[in-house]
């Protein structure tokens, strides 16, 4: 089994880091979550013609999203948003 290194950063990312860390977490939950509500079987499919044109039209109708799935996007932009304002924190110059 390959070795994972150990990133070594300084401590003034380590909030951010931390953050993406969480995000990272997250985004495995979240496709894990997702694969069972975008599975094909469970949507229904169908087709339709365009009066206009005459092209037929494939379309999927998917059920709204379950709410732990909407709470996952959030956790994860809200973690990246949080690691984007650490970092940028750590490299803005002190005022005083």
């Amino acid at each position: 089994m390959p070795s994972r290194r150990r990133l070594v950063v300084s401590r003034k990312f380590a909030d951010a880091l931390q953050r993406v860390r969480w995000a990272d977490e997250q985004i495995l939950e979240l496709k894990a979550r997702s694969s069972k509500f975008f599975n094909p079987e469970t949507h229904r499919r169908f087709k339709e013609v365009d009066p206009k044109s005459s092209h037929v039209i494939d379309k999927i109708k998917l059920d709204p999203l379950p709410d732990p799935i909407v709470r996952n996007v959030v956790q994860i932009i809200e973690s990246l948003r949080f690691a984007l304002d650490y970092a940028a924190s750590a490299v803005t110059p002190a005022q005083w």
